[in-house]
């Protein structure tokens, strides 16, 4: 059976630059998951690395937007050779 569980979930932006969000968001996943889903990633001890802050902070967004614009002209670049 394939797996699709990404291998972290990484997240940024002005509001989630209040640390103290991180914990409830950690809490509030595996309430919703309520065990539906058994991975080593998705316990209480792991979700600390497994749902991280960005490295990028409230530059996440544009930093992001300019990577998929990078990758999309690339691939438009490969397409016409």
């Amino acid at each position: 059976m394939q797996s699709f569980l990404s291998e972290r979930i990484v997240i940024g932006g002005g509001v989630l630059n209040r640390k103290c969000l991180y914990p409830m968001i950690r809490e509030q996943t595996l309430s919703i998951l309520n065990g539906y889903i058994r991975s080593d990633s998705l316990t209480s001890e792991s979700m600390g690395t497994y749902i991280s802050e960005s490295l990028w902070g409230s530059n996440a967004g544009i930093i992001g937007a300019g990577y998929l614009a990078q990758l999309a002209a690339e691939e438009h670049v490969e397409s016409e050779s």
